[in-house]
């Protein structure tokens, strides 16, 4: 049977920087189980998208975030695609481990 697999960005609010920035995570779900990984990046809560779960993209940097985090997650796509193609299993452990390794 073939696992499922998503990912997404979420904000930490529980976990609010004194700069007043929110971390930003990938939320990495492989069949039941979600997990939480840092994408090592924070945005201002004015600066997101509440509604599309991304940066605004009102100002470069902004934009220069959102690209960043697609590219990420772009490439985390790639990799479980190539697991696939190559027959080898999709754990949760292979999808966070594309992250600890990047």
């Amino acid at each position: 049977m073939k696992m499922t697999y998503s990912i997404k960005l979420v904000l930490r609010p529980d976990k609010i920087r004194s700069d007043g920035t929110i971390p930003i995570y990938f939320s990495v779900r492989v069949g039941p189980v979600t997990t939480r990984l840092p994408s090592g990046k924070s945005v201002e809560l004015a600066n997101w998208n509440v509604k599309e779960c991304c940066p605004k993209k009102n100002n470069k940097l902004s934009q220069l975030l959102a690209a960043y985090l697609h590219g990420r997650m772009t490439e985390w796509h790639t990799y479980m695609l190539q697991l696939e193609t190559m027959g080898k299993p999709v754990t949760l452990t292979v999808a966070t481990a594309f992250f600890k390794a990047n």
